[in-house]
């Protein structure tokens, strides 16, 4: 388990702040907004970015 990089462990915490949500969503009726949105897609795509910029260093 020492011998795994980060970058190919870190699928199972990527999907953390979707049940984060989903769970103040549904056990303490918060409100689903517009900036809530737009704030989950760019650290989704900021964690990605790192994703595949980790992959093309471990690569080459």
């Amino acid at each position: 388990m020492s011998n795994i990089l980060i970058s190919k462990n870190i699928g199972t915490h990527f999907l953390l702040p979707v049940f984060g949500i989903l769970g103040g969503w549904y056990f303490l009726s918060e409100k689903v907004g517009f900036s809530l949105i737009v704030g989950f897609i760019l650290i989704v795509l900021g964690v990605r970015t790192v994703q595949i910029e980790s992959q093309l260093i471990g690569s080459g």
